[in-house]
């Protein structure tokens, strides 16, 4: 039988692979360093041989150029990498990994499980593979697989805190919250500052409806990161379940945007491959949202400098000046987008919100009503446009915007509590119960538009179309699932409309009680109004 030179045959297997790869669609041979064994999967299950991953070529042609020219790139230097005889299975699972989390940095995901797996299978002993296949899955929604993958990650390093943490929340997204318990303890057990293990302890908590840890732990995470305003959220919804809606209010109203921060090197360093525009927009985005506007801003210049004639960073640049303070400036940015965009709605509509913030409330309208030349259906400009009528007195106008408004999202409370305050100010009593009944119907559950109809019951200038015990009852369900001053304001009002009026004085001094512990000055002289009503014996008759 004639010898096979071994050289001849792998050239020849570098030269298909090398084919294939620059076409779109590579695997791993036998013949270019790649050992011919069985790899495992996370799971434990059998998967193809090393050698027959394939990579996909994903489509980028949506991606900037420098973002297209580095994802080339790097494509390029790992087929020539292929192309030299003699590389170790080390080197080419560092180039296969490499180009895995490129991908991961533009979200192809596909592709990039698809390096990973192959710098997995030529290096199962390196831990970071098997870890960003995890954060891959996970991101993806797969939590079983993630689940395996951070498992084996752990089986290389046992006590790794990102590993550990990830696999907990991969536990949480599959409701299993009593094999998540233990992985975040050992978490605060290496680092009792990671507040991102306190959060997952309280997503733990409430999913076993332990309501008292779940305010523990939600509590420590917000005292280690007072920024991460989201987290006021689910406290809020542990002290409901606990029934204790004073506190539940409390926090449900300071619930904002900020995000905990949880250092992860790994990720950073695939984030950090991320080139061009739209990278800069992500960063600028991010800050904003962690409220560090000053980097915001600067990285959203940069995003307009590397693409002038692009509206989308323009407008970005300018929603973040505005929101730091920087009105100015924020306007030239937000015509600018219009000069490069005539019909944007969204330039409009902030034109609209900074021109209302000085007082300027002709000019406020004009940029709602421009916003609204472009986009009829843009509902924050109805809205916009909307509020400012009302508080200008224009009750028609809002009542029109907010029937808009409705019809653009019938499932938003706002638009149909706005359009109720605007009937009732325009003296339209009977058509705002009606729009209330409505509404009720749609949004059975609203606490809101609970508030409005027993106010508008208890207060109602119309005798025929006020009903105090409805009112009395109505008033005292939405206070037991929401304490707010207005709650309570609304049960003295019914209290008063049923005659009751020392009932009446008592909620309305804890009302006052309350507005003052709060510094809510704006509601004092309505509060102290209506106390004078109730100690005259006289009900409310000005539901707003």
């Amino acid at each position: 039988m004639k010898r096979t030179d071994p050289m001849t045959t792998r050239e020849a297997k570098v030269a298909r692979l090398t084919a294939a790869l620059l076409l779109g669609s590579v695997w791993l041979g036998p013949g270019i360093g790649c050992r011919k064994t069985e790899s495992q999967r996370p799971d434990g299950a059998e998967s193809k041989p090393a050698g027959r991953t394939e990579i996909p070529h994903p489509d980028i042609s949506k991606f900037d150029d420098a973002v297209r020219q580095q994802l080339q790139g790097k494509r390029s230097a790992l087929a020539a990498l292929c192309e030299r005889p003699g590389v170790s299975d080390e080197r080419l699972s560092q180039s296969y990994g490499e180009m895995g989390m490129l991908y991961h940095a533009y979200n192809l995901y596909a592709a990039a499980e698809a390096c990973y797996r192959n710098a997995q299978a030529l290096a199962p002993r390196t831990f970071r593979w098997p870890y960003y296949l995890g954060r891959l899955y996970a991101r993806q929604g797969d939590s079983d697989s993630a689940i395996a993958s951070f498992k084996q990650a752990l089986s290389l390093k046992a006590d790794n805190v990102e590993a550990l943490v990830h696999l907990a929340y991969s536990h949480l997204a599959a409701n299993r919250p009593d094999e998540a318990k233990p992985l975040f303890e050992r978490v605060l057990a290496k680092d009792d500052t990671c507040a991102y293990a306190c959060f997952g302890l309280g997503k733990t908590a409430m999913l076993r409806h332990e309501y008292e840890a779940a305010t523990r732990h939600f509590s420590k995470a917000l005292l280690l990161q007072p920024h991460a305003t989201f987290i006021h959220y689910p406290l809020a919804m542990a002290y409901r379940n606990l029934k204790q809606p004073g506190k539940a209010a409390e926090h449900l109203a300071k619930k904002g945007p900020g995000v905990i921060i949880f250092n992860c090197p790994l990720m950073h360093a695939v984030e950090d491959l991320r080139v061009g525009m739209k990278r800069q927009l992500e960063v600028g985005a991010a800050a904003v949202r962690a409220g560090r506007m000053t980097e915001a801003i600067e990285e959203l210049r940069k995003a307009v400098r590397a693409d002038p004639d692009n509206a989308m960073p323009r407008l970005s640049l300018a929603a973040a000046l505005a929101k730091a303070g920087d009105r100015d400036g924020a306007i030239r940015q937000f015509r600018e987008v219009i000069r490069l965009r005539p019909r944007n709605a969204r330039a409009y509509y902030w034109l609209g919100v900074l021109a209302a913030r000085k007082g300027a409330n002709d000019d406020a309208l004009r940029h709602f009503r421009e916003a609204l030349d472009c986009d009829p259906r843009h509902f924050v400009a109805h809205m916009g446009l909307a509020d400012l009528a009302l508080e200008t007195g224009k009750h028609q106008l809002a009542v029109t915007h907010y029937a808009l408004a409705i019809q653009t999202d019938p499932r938003h409370p706002s638009p149909r509590m706005g359009h109720v305050v605007a009937l009732t100010k325009a003296g339209r009593y009977a058509d705002a119960l009606d729009s209330l009944a409505r509404s009720r119907k749609i949004l059975p559950r609203s606490i809101v538009l609970a508030h409005a109809a027993a106010r508008l019951w208890a207060t109602c200038p119309e005798d025929p179309l006020r009903d105090g015990p409805k009112a009395l009852e109505l008033a005292q369900a939405v206070f037991r699932a929401r304490s707010s001053i207005e709650h309570v304001e609304t049960l003295a009002m019914a209290f008063a409309e049923t005659g009751d009026y020392k009932e009446a004085r008592n909620w309305q001094y804890n009302a006052i009680e309350m507005a003052a512990r709060r510094n809510r000055d704006d509601a004092m002289p309505r509060l102290k109004r209506n106390l004078a009503l109730y100690k005259s014996g006289k009900p409310c008759r000005t539901p707003w």
